[in-house]
């Protein structure tokens, strides 16, 4: 593993603290600067992508080069994300995900490793909205 230094554990903490679930880097560095926490935006991609290695922190590509970290939670392993286009990020979880994906993987000769649900909205448009009478 490695060792504990200070901006390992002040971002650790930043998760930990959070009321929001899924933090970008930058939400992470701006949360720091607002603590008065000394670590600079390079520490902070550094560590979440060690971190993300380290099975501590679980990396989202929401698409359009964007991604966001979580911490795991215990029984959560079958859930994946929601994103709509105004950024809204909402978790949905999926009972027998995994179990139906191992199937899958295995009718293919395969085992399954890992992971990612992300699926894509837009906002609903009233229907009176679009009446044309």
């Amino acid at each position: 593993m490695f060792r504990n230094t200070v901006p390992r554990m002040l971002i650790l903490d930043v998760f930990r603290e959070s009321t929001v679930r899924h933090l970008t880097a930058d939400d992470v560095y701006r949360m720091l600067v607002e603590r008065q926490q000394p670590v600079g935006m390079a520490t902070v991609y550094k560590v979440l992508s060690q971190f993300e290695q380290a099975g501590i922190l679980q990396r989202n590509d929401l698409g359009q080069g964007r991604s966001v970290f979580e911490l795991p939670m215990e029984g959560e392993e079958e859930h994946g994300h929601l994103v709509c286009s105004n950024g809204e990020v909402s978790e949905f979880t999926l009972p027998g995900l995994k179990e139906e994906l191992s199937r899958l993987a295995n009718a293919h000769g395969w085992r399954l490793t890992g992971y990612v649900i992300t699926a894509y909205a837009a906002p609903a448009f009233n229907n009176n909205d679009n009446d044309t009478h």
